[in-house]
């Protein structure tokens, strides 16, 4: 829901337990939008059990992809992911990391997981790279994204987002950014809400951390797949 005070506008998102999340932007940088009540969109967000169904089945389906790539064009991606750490190493993988999650490049960290492990590099630098990397990104995709809106050219986009993220925000409040973290859900847009709805950075930086499994669950898969 979004009320007005003075001359800011507020955004408070009512959690499913009673919890809310309240923030402000300059009301010169927020679009009129009408959006449904927080009872609507909580009830838009995915429930426990499709969440976790949602979760089994993109996990599946990273597993056939990987397996499906390593069965048709082994030597291929062995050989670009090769040429990958030979040019960037760990760094490449950390800023490659870093901008999925920071500025919504297209290219995600399973990305530089299946290269750590198709070039036989030794996957303890490379998870902790990619694992910074994406918390990082996703501490400063929070960071920004007030002052993000203020490019016009970006408000559809954020709009999108926003109205993506909002259904979990109301129904699990500060989970969201947890839930968000080991599930499906684009985390990098999770971090932009979380910004926008001015949730305390102190408690988004601790929920972040639950970044790190989905990663390892991600990196694990992405192995199993390849051999």
């Amino acid at each position: 829901m979004i009320a007005h005070s003075g001359p800011r506008r507020e955004m408070g998102i009512a959690g499913a337990r009673g919890g809310v999340i309240s923030g402000g932007m300059g009301a010169e940088t927020m679009q009129e939008t009408a959006l449904p009540s927080a009872a609507a969109t909580a009830d838009a967000a995915p429930g426990g059990w499709r969440l976790v169904i949602g979760t089994v089945v993109s996990l599946l389906l990273l597993f056939l992809m990987v397996w499906g790539a390593a069965t048709a064009l082994r030597d291929e991606i062995q050989t670009l992911g090769r040429l990958f750490v030979e040019h960037f190493g760990v760094g490449g993988m950390f800023l490659g990391s870093f901008l999925a999650d920071g500025v919504h490049f297209p290219i995600p960290p399973q990305f530089y997981m299946l290269t750590t492990v198709t070039s036989g590099r030794e996957p303890v630098p490379a998870l902790a790279a990619i694992t910074i990397g994406s918390i990082v990104g996703g501490n400063v995709s929070y960071l920004i994204a007030g002052q993000l809106y203020r490019v016009r050219a970006l408000h559809r986009f954020i709009d999108r987002a926003r109205a993506k993220a909002e259904p979990m925000f109301a129904r699990y409040g500060y989970w969201a950014v947890a839930i968000g973290s080991v599930t499906p859900f684009p985390y990098s847009t999770l971090c932009n809400a979380a910004g926008l709805c001015g949730m305390p950075y102190r408690l988004f930086a601790v929920l972040s951390l639950f970044r790190v499994p989905r990663i390892l669950m991600f990196y694990l898969l992405i192995r199993l797949g390849w051999s």
